[in-house]
């Protein structure tokens, strides 16, 4: 059985810019600078959706 997901396997360096790039859309939208809805949209082509 593969560790890894077939569907994508996601490499450290990967891993790293779309969790920064996550915590920089929430904080986005704390500051008010976005929405939520925007945000969501933004985000979910990072987390595969």
């Amino acid at each position: 059985m593969p560790l890894r997901s077939p569907r994508r396997a996601w490499s450290w360096p990967a891993a790293a810019v779309a969790i920064a790039a996550l915590l920089a859309l929430a904080a986005a939208v704390a500051t008010g600078r976005l929405s939520l809805a925007d945000a969501l949209a933004l985000a979910l082509p990072l987390i595969g959706g």
